[in-house]
């Protein structure tokens, strides 16, 4: 039984200023006209005849919003026979680890008020455990949504940087690729209860 789970990133979203935030910023929602890239993502999985069957995201704002409307954009022939859902597994978990780890790595830069964008590779370099924790949870969440999908069926779920990447990691244990744009997507194919491919939709 042959089906596919694309791994997709959500689309680019406002900066959250407010206290608490953090570096998840689970409130913030997507950017006016950020849908527009959302559309090449819909045009693309059109032209190259991938259909979804089945629709998932995370917890946080911007991946709703994003399941939204590639939901409305790619669903528009029988949306009843396309369901979305939600899977905390797309998201983050353990937030305050992070943020403690993010913070000590940021203090310790040459200038803290501006610091380097960190990469999956930079993640698991500063904080090894909880990252290597978070990659099989969000790994355990794409075999989880492959397990409900019948044969020869996709399933579209929407996600965050760095978790993409590394769920690519741990399911191939191949180099761990440094970054995904917004709404590009890593393909999962599934023979039966194993990963046997992945691939990287580029558009």
């Amino acid at each position: 039984m042959k089906r596919s789970v694309f791994l997709i990133r959500h689309a680019e979203q406002e900066k959250d200023e407010s206290p608490g935030a953090g570096i998840w910023q689970p409130k913030a929602p997507l950017k006016p006209g950020s849908s527009q890239r959302i559309q090449v993502a819909a045009d693309y999985f059109a032209k190259e005849g991938i259909v979804f069957h089945r629709y998932w995201h995370s917890a946080l704002t911007r991946a709703v919003q994003t399941c939204e409307i590639l939901w409305e954009l790619t669903t528009k022939s029988s949306p009843d026979l396309a369901p979305m859902s939600d899977n905390l597994m797309l998201g983050p978990s353990r937030i305050g680890e992070w943020e403690a780890g993010y913070e000590r790595w940021r203090l310790a830069q040459a200038d803290p008020a501006k610091p380097p964008l960190l990469d999956a590779p930079g993640f698991l370099k500063i904080m090894p455990d909880l990252i290597r924790t978070q990659a099989l949870r969000t790994f355990q969440a794409v075999k989880t949504i492959a397990t409900q999908l019948p044969n020869k069926q996709n399933a579209a779920a929407i996600s965050h940087i760095p978790l993409i990447p590394l769920a690519e990691w741990c399911a191939t244990g191949t180099t761990l690729r440094t970054h995904v744009e917004y709404c590009q997507a890593i393909e999962f194919v599934f023979e039966d209860d194993s990963v046997v491919s992945t691939k990287v939709h580029l558009y």
